[in-house]
């Protein structure tokens, strides 16, 4: 460490209300975190944003009943930090108040470390060192041959029909996997579609964490490089090949056994929603082995329950390297559950989807 100086935290601040910027500014501060930048949404700050390494972090909020799409999707599309969306709803006063900024700060913290000059911000372009090799499908990382997962521990019991009833609609996707995401997911998310080929028999399920507001112009952001059509999420759509469905926030996925998509109850369980756990479980009871899930850029280790679900189905799980996440947490989490069998940039995650594929066409 000898050399290197430890620095606060840099941060760009962009709200619509005068007196929440002020509120916001005052709690990054007293936790040491500089405020580079205090602006409301305005096109010009896109600007701003571009004059070289100007922060650490991104700090967005909006009332999501006066949102600006075009300025969000111009945001997300230019900006090289990483964004994080603060839930203004959550905010609520006394104890909820303290929990929700505690909790605040500690998404801040974990976005941004290390935040040390000389070493590379969380979210920096991976070295060559951090490429892995394509594995042959059905290995582990380092290239072990997959043991067995029908004898793994579970908190929950499959149910034995899993896929057994699977009785699909014309046009629906034989084989679909999940995608987890949370802090730096978009940005990850948007990498990895941009660099499938068209036309792959696969469909997918995207379970980023978000506000509902945002679902739509999350969709307009991925689908703008992508050969993939990403849909915000809709009951009784059928889920097919060539698109990506976004996972509802407000209510809980549901597949039936067509293929279609249906909506029940909020969940009931964990801080973050979607659930990325809820969504793998009930892709995993619908699919089994015709199933995937990859974990991409997170904070926290929502989707680790999920994952081991995935493979005890039969199904594949892989992760985004740490050194390409914004924040590592959940691949790591993933990781952590030994079922992961491979790891990349987002890049290289899609070359070994499409040899995965092509082995089994």
């Amino acid at each position: 460490m000898s050399g290197r100086t430890e620095r606060p935290l840099r941060a760009v601040l962009i709200s619509d209300s005068p007196p929440q910027r002020h509120r916001l500014q005052n709690l990054l501060e007293q936790d040491g975190i500089e405020v580079v930048l205090s602006q409301p949404p305005e096109v010009q700050v896109l600007g701003l944003l571009e004059q070289g390494d100007i922060a650490d972090l991104l700090l967005l909020d909006l009332d999501e009943h006066a949102l600006d799409d075009d300025f969000l999707a111009e945001l997300f599309e230019r900006s090289p930090l990483p964004i994080l969306v603060n839930d203004r709803a959550t905010q609520g006063n006394g104890d909820t108040l303290s929990r929700w900024s505690e909790k605040l700060l500690a998404k801040i913290h974990g976005m941004a470390a290390p935040s040390v000059e000389g070493e590379p911000r969380a979210g920096a372009e991976p070295s060559a060192e951090a490429e892995r090799p394509v594995p042959e499908p059905g290995e582990l990382e380092g290239g072990a041959p997959a043991e067995p997962i029908g004898g793994l521990a579970l908190d929950l019991d499959l149910d034995e029909e899993i896929a057994a009833g699977l009785a699909l609609e014309q046009g629906a996707a034989s084989r679909v996997w999940v995608l987890g995401a949370s802090l730096g997911g978009p940005q990850a998310v948007k990498r990895f579609l941009a660099a499938l080929p068209p036309d792959l028999p696969i469909g997918f399920v995207l379970a980023q964490h978000i506000g509902a507001a945002f679902l739509p112009v999350l969709a307009q952001i991925l689908s703008k490089e992508a050969h993939y059509r990403v849909l915000p999420p809709e009951a009784d759509r059928l889920l097919k090949h060539g698109e990506v469905v976004l996972a509802p926030v407000e209510h809980s996925l549901r597949l039936h056994p067509s293929g279609r998509i249906d909506f029940g109850p909020a969940p009931t369980e964990g801080f973050y929603r979607p659930s990325v756990d809820e969504v793998m479980i009930e892709v995993a009871r619908c699919y089994g082995e015709h199933c995937g899930a990859i974990v991409f850029s997170g904070l926290g280790n929502d989707g680790a329950k999920g994952c081991r679900v995935i493979a005890a189905a039969g199904g594949v799980v892989w992760a985004q390297v740490a050194t390409s996440c914004v924040n590592s947490s959940m691949p790591d989490a993933a990781r952590g559950t030994g079922v992961v069998r491979f790891s990349a940039d987002p890049e290289g995650l899609a070359a070994n989807l499409v040899a995965y594929l092509e082995v089994r066409s």
